[in-house]
């Protein structure tokens, strides 16, 4: 692993986690406020992930240094992708926020053309979030419900 990450420097953040500055990579921490289980729950997803897309050679996507417990809570530490960071983006030209989701999609869209048998299904966990309301409210619920539905079940996503 690299070297300790500047935890008085957050990158950026969300609900459920943030992204800090370590040496060359990134350490992104989930948010302790989601539960300690659940936190953790998800950086050991996120690493399994990341092993698995990380041999995808057509998506930039990191690759995965560490997981484990660091001092503010479960997280991964991952390679930086050098590019345009969509929150700042978003947070200093709102409105270029369409096309920077357009792009997230596309990429979402590339990363799920491969199979990918060792991770769990995606499509209920997205519907649970999507009647929770952890998505953008931009995007109605029946809307995103309906076409969530309309996606293939199985270990990759056919082209849209």
């Amino acid at each position: 692993m690299t070297s300790e990450p500047d935890w008085e420097r957050p990158i950026t953040g969300g609900h459920q986690g943030v992204l800090f500055e370590c040496g060359q990579d990134v350490c992104k921490i989930y948010s302790l406020q989601i539960g300690a289980r659940r936190a953790r729950r998800m950086a050991a997803r996120e690493a399994r992930a990341l092993k698995v897309v990380e041999a995808f050679d057509d998506v930039p996507t990191p690759r995965l240094r560490g997981f484990g417990r660091f001092k503010p809570g479960w997280g991964v530490v991952m390679t930086r992708i050098r590019g345009r960071d969509f929150g700042r983006i978003v947070r200093d030209h709102p409105e270029a926020k369409l096309e920077c989701m357009r792009q997230m999609a596309r990429l979402h869209v590339a990363v799920h053309r491969h199979p990918a048998p060792r991770l769990p299904p995606l499509k209920a966990w997205l519907a649970k979030e999507i009647r929770k309301g952890k998505v953008d409210a931009a995007f109605p619920t029946d809307t995103l419900l309906r076409r969530l539905a309309e996606m293939p079940e199985g270990e990759s996503a056919a082209p849209w």
